[in-house]
């Protein structure tokens, strides 16, 4: 989950820069790094991207959440159990490697 949620924040990035291409090129502005970086959207650009992140973030988490209720109605309670505490370990052992 952690790892889809660190995805996730990537494309929204991504996302983001790409809207600001396409907003300096429609105004003509040259595409060079440093216009993209000090590039401010309008208010109307903010609140279209939050629509996009949340629309997004909307579909991946409900896809997530009803695969969560399959497993659960496939699987045992001990089982789920043994599952997420795999994962977790697997997790855990992945943060002691990125420090």
């Amino acid at each position: 989950m952690m790892m889809m949620t660190a995805m996730l924040a990537e494309i929204s990035s991504l996302r983001d820069r790409l809207d600001t291409h396409e907003a300096l090129a429609k105004r003509g502005a040259a595409i060079i790094p440093e216009t993209v970086e000090v590039y401010s959207p309008t208010a109307e650009e903010r609140a279209l991207r939050e629509r996009r992140r949340d629309a997004m973030l909307s579909r991946v988490f409900r896809i997530l959440l009803e695969e969560l209720e399959e497993a659960k109605a496939a699987i045992s309670t001990a089982e789920l159990e043994t599952v997420l505490a795999e994962d977790g370990e697997m997790l855990s052992e992945q943060e002691r490697r990125n420090t």
